[in-house]
């Protein structure tokens, strides 16, 4: 998400991508970038296209839309895994109305392939999704990373739905349901992503078994309330079909892989703590160079905002 340094030099990671393809705008150069920090133009001093390591938190829906598909992400899943780059570690959790650790941080692909098998088995009957307390508990597992100076990402596989008869109540206050207490946290997962550095990703499952158990898609363009962290860390969301999981989950990884590095110098001096808000632009020289893209026909992934 964020990367901070030091006092003198804030890191920003953003992905340039084709708004109709998904595919990466690799070459570009400083000069082609704008940011600005709580409105204001900052002067750019560092720019890489580095393919860091990766410290991945798979997060697996256990809840009952779920469950007919949930095999497929898995399986879908562990492919991917096994086909990661040795540097790269992953931790496994499940979530309905709160998030538990299968495995921890770990390089170890066997061990990661029995905590994806494990949490194919997993069923939480009749359990409410709390989005917020989920992303909490991600974000989290994601502050325990272990390999030094990597990307830190959590990769929700969903179908997106909640239970809730009120879905603001859901994902705003997630109200206390029969039987389950009222998380804790369910205003602090952005807080917490920000602290850990974290970008939310996902595969929103729309195959057709799920519509019908979870009684149809929810809102937010049919992707669930847990696609709303997407753009505010610079993460996205696909929407997947049960036979395209590991091809979408390769992608999504890969995207999340290569991106840019932007630093620079805030211009200006805040407390420790403070939160700023970022955008992430591309210059006119950019677009004079490439006369057939468009602010339209790019897409540009990166955090919204950070903590000092």
């Amino acid at each position: 998400m964020t990367l901070k340094l030091s006092a003198q030099l804030t890191m920003l990671d953003a992905s340039i991508e084709s708004a109709k393809t998904g595919e990466r705008i690799t070459g570009l150069t400083l000069e082609d970038f704008r940011v600005t920090e709580d409105g204001v133009a900052q002067k750019l001093t560092y720019l890489s296209e580095d393919r860091l390591p990766l410290s991945i938190v798979l997060m697996f829906d256990v809840t009952d839309s779920e469950q007919p598909i949930l095999h497929a992400l898995a399986s879908g899943a562990a492919e991917v895994v096994r086909h990661l780059r040795p540097e790269d570690e992953v931790s496994v959790m499940v979530f309905s109305s709160t998030a538990r650790l299968l495995q921890d941080f770990t390089q170890d692909r066997e061990a990661l392939e029995r905590a994806i098998q494990k949490a194919a088995t997993i069923h939480d009957r009749g359990t409410p999704t709390f989005i917020q307390e989920d992303v909490y508990e991600g974000a989290l597992q994601a502050e325990r990373a272990t390999v030094p100076n990597s990307r830190r990402v959590i990769v929700f596989l969903t179908d997106g739905t909640t239970r809730s008869e009120n879905f603001e109540d859901n994902y705003f206050r997630a109200r206390p349901q029969k039987g389950i207490a009222e998380p804790a946290h369910h205003e602090d997962a952005l807080a917490e992503l920000r602290r850990a550095r974290a970008t939310v990703s996902g595969l929103i499952d729309h195959s057709w078994m799920t519509y019908m158990i979870g009684g149809g898609w929810t809102q937010n363009n049919h992707m669930g309330a847990i696609a709303a962290f997407g753009p505010e860390t610079g993460g996205t969301f696909l929407p997947t079909p049960r036979k395209e999981v590991a091809q979408h989950l390769a992608r999504l990884i890969d995207t999340m892989r290569q991106r840019y590095t932007i630093g620079y110098k805030p211009s200006v001096v805040h407390d420790a703590g403070t939160v700023c808000h970022v955008k992430v632009t591309l210059s006119p020289q950019f677009f004079a160079r490439h006369i057939s893209l468009s602010p339209e026909t790019v897409a540009i992934r990166s955090p919204e905002s950070y903590t000092r």
